[in-house]
């Protein structure tokens, strides 16, 4: 594997780790909350770029952005942040509604990638994502017909990446 490759890598690693843990990590949430009217369902898709368009909620987006590498001369290994914002974009009946899914999602979200190393299947490459802002948008009515609301809940921060480089 060539080195600079983290990003595209980190964010497979991190959508593959919210699929495989949701519906555990929301089982939990919903036993703890103990609250039956408010519905909580798995991400229908997971996206990777803001422009899409055609989507139902609740819809995660991996965003990277930024990367700044940090590799000694002649190291067999780069180290590289990269920003990062994972984010979910939730839909209810009612503002209230809205407002306590897209906590809920933020939450579990939070506890299944802050600070837990991921691997990729060669073991080339290790990564840490680091959370330090949740961050939700204003509250939104649809415009379609089924008039519901709509919020997004943001978790930002960076991907702490590892890679070996071989050749």
């Amino acid at each position: 594997m060539a080195v600079l490759q983290s990003a595209e890598i980190a964010r497979n690693l991190i959508i593959a780790s919210l699929k495989a843990n949701f519906p555990s990590f929301m089982a939990d949430l919903r036993v703890d909350r103990g609250d039956s009217q408010t519905q909580t369902q798995l991400p229908r898709n997971y996206l990777i770029a803001l422009d899409s368009k055609a989507y139902t909620p609740p819809t995660v987006y991996v965003i990277t952005g930024a990367s700044n590498t940090r590799k000694e001369q002649g190291a067999n290994y780069a180290n590289e942040s990269i920003d990062a914002t994972i984010s979910i974009v939730v839909e209810a009946k009612t503002s209230s509604l809205v407002t306590i899914k897209s906590e809920r999602y933020a939450a579990v979200m939070k506890k299944i990638l802050d600070n837990c190393p991921l691997v990729s299947s060669g073991g080339e490459l290790k990564i840490t994502p680091l959370i330090t802002t949740v961050d939700y948008s204003p509250i939104f009515q649809s415009t379609r017909n089924t008039g519901n609301f709509r919020r997004e809940a943001a978790l930002i921060g960076t991907i702490e990446a590892y890679e070996q480089a071989f050749g």
